[in-house]
This record gives C-alpha cells, structure tokens and sequence, in this order.
C-alpha cells in the first residue's frame, strides 16, 4: 500500500474485536479512505465511503449509510481480473 498511496497516513490501531490498518489523508481514523480489517474470522478490505461508490457487478458489502467491505476470502480475490460468476 505504500508503493500505491505513499503520502497516505497510516494508522494502525485496535477496533473492538478488529486489528485495523487504515489509510487517509490524516491522523483521524474517521477520515480514511479505506482500511484492512483483521479478526480471527477472516480479513476484509472497507472502504469509508464505501456508499457512494458505483458498484455494478455488486461486489460491495453492507446495507448502511457509510461504509462498504469486501471480504477477502484468499488471494484471488484482490486479483484485476473480473470475477468469475459461481
């Protein structure tokens, strides 16, 4: 992440059951732009304002106001490629 946003804040903080790293333009954690989002369940990537973002092919995650997640469920899943219909 770094190498793609290398001016971004990092934050990496403890969020109830979430160890979180989230990426923004300050040190509010408030104001990222999206975060990695880790439990013991699994790993998912959320975006804040993930709400307004288009989503045509309905990859989003959340029905509330704000935020929207992706859940990674291995590697594959971050590919550029499409995804694949099931």
């Amino acid at each position: 992440m770094r190498q793609r946003l290398p001016r971004a804040i990092e934050l990496v903080y403890d969020n109830y059951n979430f160890f979180v790293i989230g990426y923004g333009p300050n040190e509010r954690p408030s104001d990222a732009i999206f975060s990695i989002a880790a439990q013991a369940k699994g790993v998912a990537l959320c975006f804040l304002q993930g709400a307004r973002l288009p989503d045509p092919q309905k990859l989003l995650r959340g029905s509330g106001n704000v935020v929207r997640n992706i859940r990674l469920e291995s590697a594959a899943t971050c590919s550029t490629s499409p995804p694949s219909k099931l």
